[in-house]
């Protein structure tokens, strides 16, 4: 979508330059029209061509910028876990287990 934006305002800005150029040479209306139209079909072909390398130039800086950026993954250092160890493994909480479960006195 770029590439048609620039294309029209680079087509617009030159037309609207040749026309403004040629009224105030005095050259004849046909001669203007001529010029300007011209000066719109040949801008707006450059205007995308300039869109469409300018792009894909872009796309790969930023590809690159992307590749060279840092990958750090943050993991805490993992403790061992014993499977003997009856402190640090997980016990599912069932219903006999109930009465260690403190709740707030309203």
């Amino acid at each position: 979508m770029a590439k048609l934006r620039i294309a029209l305002y680079l087509a617009l800005i030159s037309s609207a330059m040749t026309c403004l150029v040629g009224i105030l040479l005095g050259a004849r209306l046909m001669t203007v029209l001529y010029r300007t139209c011209m000066s719109l079909l040949v801008f707006s072909a450059f205007g995308y061509l300039i869109g469409k390398f300018g792009e894909q130039f872009i796309g790969t800086l930023l590809r690159e910028q992307e590749e060279k950026g840092q990958k750090v993954d943050i993991v805490s250092q993992q403790q061992p876990v014993h499977a003997g160890d009856s402190k640090s493994a997980f016990v599912p909480l069932a219903p006999e287990k109930l009465e260690r479960v403190s709740r707030p006195d309203k």
